[in-house]
């Protein structure tokens, strides 16, 4: 009974806490609009800007993840999932740059 109860009090203090959070959000006053910031939004959205991918690239980017997303390579880290997916999209890149590589040793 001594754990539910320090368990319901807990659960009142998040509440309560997330409540204050909302009213003092409320009470906070209300900048200009956006239209008054305009030169500010615009040079975020030329820094920040990048072109949206087709649905084309995005769909072979899907593809390729199911083919290295397998159910034996389940286990991955979302970094090594990350960099075999980079590597695989990049393959084509890769093997030129092995092939340079070895045409350069070939002619030493």
């Amino acid at each position: 009974q001594h754990d539910m109860d320090e368990m319901e009090a807990s659960q009142e203090d998040a509440s309560e806490k997330i409540l204050n959070d909302i009213q003092a959000w409320n009470r906070r006053p209300i900048k200009a609009s956006m239209e008054n910031h305009r030169e500010a939004w615009m040079e975020l959205f030329i820094k920040y800007n990048t072109p949206l991918p087709s649905s084309a690239a995005v769909e072979r980017l899907f593809s390729m993840a199911s083919d290295v997303l397998r159910a034996k390579r389940s286990c991955l880290t979302a970094e090594n999932f990350e960099n075999l997916i980079f590597m695989k999209g990049n393959m084509d890149i890769i093997q030129q740059h092995i092939m340079s590589l070895k045409i350069q040793e070939e002619g030493e």
